[in-house]
């Protein structure tokens, strides 16, 4: 609190007004050009830099591992994205070597059988995700992201990973 007698100093951008017996009123101006310069500093790479196929990989990794972590210490039911958990599952559950079929994939997005199933037919109506015939074995449909589904995950990835600074925390490392 001021009173009249009190005195201080204004920053560059900063004015008062006096208005009344105790009060005053003080206009911040806010430099936005100079906000933004500090924080291209602070970027990882420039924005006409793509991130590699392995550095978006890596991201949605992290980001996967990080959501199963979250269901270990919170109630599941106040969550609610299997078609999201699906989508990542299927970008980055691939390249360490993990082959998805529709159950698979519901496990994966720790959905149950008729949730998975549901999520997954509308993935599909989506043009997101698409299911082929396991030539090993007829009985299964193995699940997989379409041209459209990796475009729209990499795009995504692409952006969280220009406006992440240092990158996501890592994600504890349990894999049950």
């Amino acid at each position: 609190m001021l009173s009249r007698q009190d005195r201080f100093d204004l920053a560059d951008g900063v004015s008062a007004t006096p208005l009344g017996d105790d009060c005053i009123e003080i206009r911040l101006t806010l430099r936005l050009d100079d906000i933004a310069r500090g924080d291209e500093g602070r970027r990882r790479d420039p924005p006409t830099a793509a991130p590699t196929t392995g550095e978006l990989v890596q991201l949605a990794d992290r980001i996967f591992e990080a959501r199963r972590a979250r269901y270990r210490l919170l109630d599941r039911s106040l969550f609610g994205e299997p078609a999201w958990d699906m989508l990542l599952a299927l970008y980055c559950l691939p390249h360490r070597g993990e082959v998805l079929t529709v159950t698979s994939l519901t496990h994966a997005a720790e959905a149950s059988g008729s949730t998975g199933l549901r999520w997954q037919a509308l993935l599909v109506r989506e043009e997101l995700i698409e299911r082929v015939a396991d030539s090993a074995d007829g009985r299964r449909q193995l699940i997989r992201l379409t041209a459209k589904g990796r475009a729209v995950m990499e795009s995504y990835l692409t952006r969280l990973y220009r406006a992440t600074p240092a990158g996501l925390p890592d994600a504890p490392v349990d894999r049950r």
